[in-house]
């Protein structure tokens, strides 16, 4: 790895990009993260094991991501003393447990010192679960040091106590569009017909009632299409396969053999061919609408999470109206559909200008204000 002191025209953008090992849609939004943050200078990431599957996904090169935390950061306290490096915070979901806590506790004086010395600090794109009061302070600290400063939902502002929004950054890859930043994943052919409709649920809830299992047969069967059980996250499997039983369908199961990408490549082949995508998982929600399929949350275990990321871009229909999911399914028509689908492609490109603002945003306060 090239030493980002010996390189003052070329500033090292050292970012915190760790995520969850089983879950393509955490390495998808850290992807268009790390390539926003790459305009910036050189990334040099912490993305905690850098052999991982996860870390595949991040379409970073190996001598990007450091081989350990505490080698990453002593190579950013080096840096801090120039001035010249930026700190970038993770996007994503946010959970401030106390090993973030300890983390970050650990690294607040190179940061301290970072900005002392005139360094730049940016914290984009992260959704942030209400904690305990005295885990949050560290994580409040950075936000009023950090500029830009956005959060992918309302809800996360208000829980910080500051900051403006932006769309999650996995709006920004896929295919139905101009890109915000990086290359697509190959996308299945434009005259794909979309004959399935795509059902993927968390293996940490309880199951669905068989009147909610019906509901969806029953909208597959108006609108001419099968049912297609698809797991993005690994953790998901045995629920995914009981699921797939019950709907007397096929599923695409996660392959321990492939790294995320091309698992992700696997899931967005099939989104492709898809004309909705049911679920109750924000991120099989936010792919499927990029590949140009009807992003429903009418889940009986779906959470506020999923619909008021998607009203953030006026994608006020991901919360089921009426008396509840299962009505809503069955009052679905054809037509209806296809009204959501033009709605949808609509949303995304709102997302994605926002995100090109955002992208373009940040470069502007870390580079040219520079």
């Amino acid at each position: 790895m090239s030493d980002p002191v010996n390189h003052p025209n070329e500033p090292a953008v050292f970012a915190w990009l760790s995520g969850q090992a089983d879950n393509i849609g955490d390495s998808m939004l850290r992807r268009a993260y790390a390539q926003a943050l790459a305009a910036c200078g050189r990334v040099e990431a912490w993305v905690g094991n850098p052999d991982s599957g996860y870390a595949s996904g991040l379409g970073l090169s190996r001598d990007s991501m450091n081989s350990g935390y505490f080698r990453w950061v002593g190579r950013f306290a080096r840096s801090a003393w120039s001035g010249s490096a930026v700190f970038a915070f993770n996007a994503g979901e946010f959970v401030p447990t106390k090993k973030y806590v300890a983390g970050l506790i650990f690294m607040l004086p190179v940061i301290a010192l970072h900005r002392l010395r005139g360094g730049r600090i940016v914290w984009m794109g992260a959704g942030v679960r209400r904690g305990h009061r005295l885990l949050m302070h560290p994580f409040r600290l950075l936000a009023r040091w950090s500029d830009p400063l956005r959060f992918r939902d309302v809800e996360s502002t208000r829980i910080v106590g500051m900051g403006k929004t932006m769309p999650d950054w996995g709006f920004a890859l896929g295919t139905g569009g101009a890109l915000v930043v990086g290359a697509p994943i190959e996308p299945a052919g434009a005259n794909t017909p979309r004959d399935y409709i795509a059902v993927v649920l968390r293996g940490d809830r309880r199951p669905p009632s068989d009147s909610w299992v019906a509901a969806v047969e029953r909208l597959a069967a108006r609108t001419n299409t099968k049912v297609v059980v698809v797991v993005q996250v690994e953790r998901d499997r045995a629920a995914a396969e009981a699921l797939g039983a019950r709907l007397d369908c096929r599923i695409i199961r996660w392959n321990p053999s492939v790294d995320h990408r091309q698992q992700e490549a696997r899931v967005r082949a099939e989104y492709g061919r898809c004309r909705a995508v049911i679920s109750d998982r924000l991120h099989a929600l936010i792919m499927g609408a990029t590949e140009g399929a009807v992003p429903l949350g009418w889940c009986e275990t779906a959470t506020d999470k999923v619909s008021r990321h998607f009203e953030l871009i006026d994608a006020d229909w991901l919360r089921p109206p009426g008396d509840g999911p299962t009505e809503a399914l069955d009052a679905l028509t054809p037509d209806a559909l296809e009204t959501m689908r033009i709605e949808t492609l609509s949303a995304v490109a709102r997302a994605r200008a926002e995100l090109r603002e955002a992208a373009d945003s940040l470069v502007r306060r870390v580079v040219v204000d520079a």
